[in-house]
């Protein structure tokens, strides 16, 4: 068994077309998601595609595993939480060290804090649906300490709350509405 091993560069990668590697070993993080994950287009033939082949599933097919090693720094803090969260849609977080996770949540709260600071409002994707997959949103999507009622706020945060209902709208009463002013 011979072992070949091609080092490249972003710059030089698309050119390449190379697409039946076992393993990519990322040295650091570039500067583009789209570049990063260009570079698994290499593990592409690595893969089976089972929709070629009319659903049929090889039977003693010995094809190498395909493999990716993610060499951080400290200058990728900034896509870290987007790693992250590209591992956990992946199911891969099992494989992440407690040590990364820990500081990439840390690198979340401090971005948070800053766009706090900045009077970034909450996204409203987050606020309706639970999660943004927006890659380049400048809203906020996680609460922070400077979110937390205080003492010296004066809002309750135990016991009972009295609500006074101004009025109740029913659909059937809106659509009745509607229905009157169109006529």
């Amino acid at each position: 068994m011979s072992s070949r091993i091609l080092v490249c560069a972003d710059s030089s990668f698309p050119e390449l077309q190379i697409q039946n590697v076992s393993h990519v070993i990322h040295y650091s993080m570039p500067t583009s998601w789209t570049k990063f994950t260009a570079r698994f287009s290499a593990l592409a033939q690595t893969y089976d595609n089972y929709v070629s082949k009319n659903f049929e599933i090889p039977t003693g097919v010995d094809r190498p595993t395909a493999r990716s090693l993610i060499l951080l720094d400290e200058e990728n803090s900034i896509q870290l939480p987007r790693l992250m969260d590209f591992m956990k849609k992946h199911d891969q977080l099992k494989f992440i060290h407690a040590d990364i996770l820990a500081v990439s949540k840390r690198v979340l709260v401090e971005r948070e804090e800053a766009r706090i600071l900045h009077g970034a409002r909450m996204c409203p994707f987050v606020l309706e649906f639970g999660e943004c997959d927006e890659a380049r949103c400048e809203f906020r999507h996680n609460l922070t300490r400077f979110d937390a009622v205080a003492k010296k706020d004066r809002i309750p945060t135990n016991g009972d709350m009295r609500i006074l209902i101004l009025k109740v709208y029913l659909d059937i009463m809106m659509r009745d509405d509607i229905f009157k002013k169109n006529k």
